[in-house]
């Protein structure tokens, strides 16, 4: 919702994986990068991607640092 009231278009990933993984632990992470970036980007883009690289799925987040 904070990203929609900034203007901000948020792009999530298309391809799913699953992991094994402390869901709750994810989530904080996730939702701490995210917010970082909804706070620091005042116009433009957020991209969460995940890929698969040598049997880790990497999960990032990036903005287009416009503030």
């Amino acid at each position: 919702m904070q990203a929609s009231e900034k203007g901000l278009i948020i792009k999530w990933p298309t391809r799913t994986f699953s992991i094994t993984s402390e869901p709750d632990l994810l989530e904080q992470i996730l939702r701490n990068y995210l917010e970082n970036a909804i706070r620091y980007t005042e116009e433009g883009t957020i991209t969460v991607a995940c890929k698969l690289i040598v049997g880790t799925v990497v999960i990032s987040v990036r903005d287009t640092c416009i503030l």
